[in-house]
């Protein structure tokens, strides 16, 4: 027989194999006390640690050591309500905006209408005024209790037209009057501010109506 050992021959490991049935049952017990005490040892520190704080920080997660600061959070959630508010602020102005400009057109139109329409009464009265004077200086050929009737009526009326036209004629420069006042009145308060809302000028400037 060869004793040469071939090196290129897997070498077979050798199992001890145990002498008696008692001793197999010895060595089976080992194994398993040994097992045992690794997995009671792995339980016991999986109990500390879970009691002293000690676990796996998961990716995004807060971490216990680190602190919070509360006046940060307060800071940025008054920080977002700001600006909410303000966003808010802003659509009312817009809203508002469009309302107001919605309003001074339709008022626009009704005094363009209305400046049209007293231009054409204007236009009638100059007409009326030229009737009468053509009924004033014609001749009466034969005069009567009729031509007495007509002159008289058209007198009376004429007279309340002329009213009238005093009264709107005082009414419009009146307006005027306070639409200046009322203008330079703002234009100071734009310019001086509470300074000449204080002042004698601003009471004497008011105090007439």
């Amino acid at each position: 027989m060869d004793s040469t050992i071939n090196p290129f021959k897997p070498q077979t490991r050798r199992v001890r194999r145990p002498a008696s049935f008692a001793e197999a049952l010895l060595e089976i017990g080992g194994q398993v006390a040994s097992e045992t005490r690794k997995a009671a040892g792995d339980i016991a520190a999986g109990t500390i640690d879970s009691l002293v704080g000690n676990f796996p920080q998961a990716s995004g997660e807060l971490k216990p050591q680190q602190p919070i600061d509360p006046e940060a959070a307060l800071r940025e959630q008054e920080a977002r309500l700001r600006a909410e508010q303000e966003e808010l602020r802003r659509h009312q102005e817009v809203i508002q905006t469009t309302i107001y400009n919605r309003e001074e057109e339709e008022t626009k139109r009704q005094i363009e209408g209305l400046q049209a329409e007293l231009k054409l009464l204007a236009e009638e009265l100059a007409k009326a005024g030229m009737v009468v004077d053509k009924v004033v200086d014609e001749e009466i050929v034969e005069p009567g209790t009729y031509h007495v009737n007509f002159f008289v009526k058209m007198r009376e009326f004429l007279i309340q037209l002329r009213k009238r036209v005093v009264e709107s004629r005082n009414w419009m420069a009146l307006t005027a009057q306070r639409a200046k006042s009322k203008n330079y009145f703002w234009g100071q308060v734009k310019r001086s501010g509470t300074k000449y809302l204080l002042s004698q000028e601003r009471y004497m400037s008011t105090s007439g109506g």
